[in-house]
């Protein structure tokens, strides 16, 4: 047995109002609602769902609520390590509780939840939400609680839930587009296409695949070596001897000959996502269009330009599809990557029918006919020129997407032209759709814009619907920001050559032990993803502060949070920011005199120093506090400034008029500076 040790923070409370729990593992997410619900105090008297970092699904109970998929059918563990995952509770009052996964634990042994600490009370149902709700006066009574999970929370492992692969998988067939405007919904599709089933197979394959040769390896099996009892007798006539024939590997892919075509497998395509093919090769819209006919028009086009087949394809791809037009039927096609089988199948180039035994498993891979014109096409091309094309091309769009996070087509295209040189729009936007959003690099849809409707791009991950909100309110009638080719390229060596004091807060890190040097390339572009959505500085150093085994209280934790913290916040105010079209805070506060530490923040009600209680992380501190501070320890370098900076917090710590510990900690550390 094993478990899970995460960390819920109900978003939007200051300070934040948070439970770290112990989960068993293979629970489903209708008892991860059940275990929230107990352990936050909340009377099931409302609607629900689950969201994710990494993913567009949403689950919930469906025989009450709109969603993917039904909560009772799907296990939460490879949701936790994939990202966080946000819980809704009641769409009115909008409770949204963040899910973030701290450690795995082998020897939890327990089938039910235990709360090992938390902060605040609950608060109470139906009091308007985080801006305007109310907290129980009650106290939170943590050993009642265990009591409750105890006696009533008892998971019953789930078997077989399904994945974020599998779900992504989906995703990557359902292509859909979605709307982000406020107060829309993203409706489902009710039933899945023939294509989305095959792919699920696929998937289910190249899983059992990977799990078999995991298991051998760890048996030490030998690769390709027969075993004992396999194999078969038979009569060889050149011979004239019994041969023992070896039994083909299992999980083994292979050529088979079916008379069928591109048009009879595109077929298995459900008509939006045929309708979403037609978008993304720029096929201009037509209204009543029936499937068949967008079907006929992808095909013409494809006929037309077989270039654009190259857009989706990866140079392994055209090679392994050279290599099934060449090979015989029975032959082995050899190792092909489960991106290019999905790629070859989902456009109808490729055919598959799956075979499974308790003796042998295999595939077998039809190849389409009627595309000797296609194949032709790319045994005489300049391969190797175009993909080199494409290459430039497609970093390009990355630059300046992780450069600005949320960007206009149109803005993207200026912007593209002015940095790396003439494109046609189509031809940038097929790139965009084709290689990134089919793929699942970025996220597009339609918007509005400055009072315009406008589609849009943004990196996958980033949440859109909160970006647009804060551009509404803090990015309205801003040109975007430029970037000049040499600063986009410097991408090329990461996040640290594009924003430096990126390298400054990993080093920091790092030399706390915080994360491994190995974790670093995971960690932070997530935390990078979550700075330019436009998180709040005191939610990002929660996002590390739950990385800390021991509690955050603990002095030695938060001299280190003190040190992150001026790291953090250093990043904080130099980050391109989506909702502000490119500009840093940093940026815009020399642009407009503005204080940088105000810029695309939540206005916050005055706190008197009464109402701290004085064991505040130096990121629970009012802004203009945290302000005054991180300008005072920026110049640390010389002791002089040391100096300067100890007594400015001494000076602080004396106007507040009462114990504080950080401010001790802040002493504690400019003296071992």
């Amino acid at each position: 047995m094993a478990g899970f040790q995460v960390k819920v923070v109900l978003e939007g409370t200051k300070p934040p109002l948070w439970r770290r729990i112990l989960l068993p593992d293979h629970l489903s997410f209708a008892d991860l609602h059940d275990i929230l619900q107990i352990v936050f105090g909340w009377e099931e008297e409302h609607l629900h769902d689950f969201s994710f970092q990494n993913s567009r699904a949403r689950i919930s109970n469906t025989d009450y609520a709109d969603a993917d998929m039904d909560e009772r059918e799907v296990a939460a563990d490879a949701y936790l390590r994939k990202g966080w995952i946000r819980y809704t509770y009641d769409f009115g009052d909008s409770w949204e509780h963040k899910i973030t996964l701290e450690k795995e634990m082998d020897d939890y042994d327990k089938r039910y939840p235990v709360v090992l600490t938390h902060r605040r009370n609950n608060m109470e149902e139906d009091s308007g939400g985080v801006w305007d709700g109310a907290e129980s006066s009650e106290p939170y009574d943590e050993a009642a609680v265990n009591i409750h999970l105890k006696e009533t929370c008892f998971c019953e492992p789930l078997a077989n839930g399904e994945s974020p692969e599998l779900e992504e998988e989906r995703e990557l067939l359902q292509l859909l587009w979605n709307k982000f405007s406020k107060g829309q919904k993203k409706q489902p599709p009710k039933k899945k296409s023939d294509l989305e089933r095959k792919l699920e197979k696929i998937n289910s394959f190249y899983e059992a695949a990977d799990r078999k040769r995991a298991s051998d390896n760890a048996a030490g099996q030998p690769k390709d070596i027969q075993r004992p009892g396999e194999g078969q007798l038979v009569f060889n006539f050149d011979t004239g001897k019994t041969d023992v024939e070896k039994a083909p590997p299992d999980y083994c892919i292979y050529k088979c000959d079916r008379d069928i075509t591109q048009e009879q497998l595109l077929e298995e395509n459900s008509e939006q996502q045929m309708a979403d093919y037609a978008k993304y090769l720029l096929i201009p819209a037509s209204p009543g269009r029936s499937k068949n006919e967008a079907k006929k028009a992808i095909l013409t086009v494809l006929e037309a330009h077989p270039e654009y087949y190259l857009i989706l394809m990866d140079e392994i791809t055209v090679k392994t599809y050279l290599l099934s037009t060449e090979k015989k039927a029975g032959e082995v096609l050899g190792v092909v990557p489960e991106k290019s089988m999905v790629t070859l199948c989902a456009w109808g180039l490729w055919d598959v029918q799956i075979f499974k035994s308790r003796e042998n498993n295999r595939m077998e891979v039809a190849v389409a006919k009627g595309n000797e014109s296609f194949v032709q096409f790319l045994r005489t091309a300049r391969l190797h020129q175009f993909f080199s094309t494409k290459q430039l091309i497609t970093d390009g769009i990355f630059y300046l997407l992780q450069s600005y996070g949320f960007i206009g087509l149109g803005a993207l295209h200026a912007k593209y032209q002015k940095a790396f040189g003439p494109i046609s729009y189509e031809d940038l936007m097929r790139y965009l759709y084709l290689d990134g959003r089919f793929y699942g690099e970025y996220i597009t849809g339609e918007c509005l814009i400055d009072n315009s409707a406008t589609s849009f791009a943004a990196v996958n991950g980033l949440d859109p619907e909160r970006v647009l909100a804060q551009m509404s309110e803090f990015g309205q009638e801003l040109e975007y920001a430029d970037f000049k080719n040499r600063q986009l390229l410097k991408w090329k060596e990461g996040i640290g050559s594009f924003v430096p004091e990126w390298d400054e807060l990993a080093d920091t890190l790092v030399n706390l032990d915080v994360v491994y040097p190995e974790e670093l390339s995971g960690f932070l572009p997530d935390l990078y993803l979550d700075t330019i959505s436009g998180l709040e500085l005191d939610e990002l150093l929660y996002i590390i502060e739950n990385t800390f085994i021991e509690g955050p209280e603990e002095p030695r934790n938060m001299l280190a949070l003190a040190m992150i913290w001026i790291n953090v916040a250093a990043c904080w105010l130099n980050t391109p920011l989506a909702c502000l079209k490119g500009y840093s805070r940093v940026g815009l506060f020399r642009r407009t005199g503005r204080e940088a530490f105000s810029i695309a923040a939540e206005e916050e009600e005055y706190i008197v120093p009464e109402e701290l209680e004085g064991d505040e992380q130096i990121y629970e501190l009012p802004w203009k506090m945290q302000q005054e501070l991180y300008y005072l320890l920026s110049d640390r370098s010389s002791k002089k400034g040391r100096k300067l900076a100890a007594e400015g917090v001494r000076k602080l710590a004396q106007s507040v008029g009462k114990e504080m510990q950080i401010f001790e900690v802040l002493e504690a550390l400019l003296t071992l500076e």
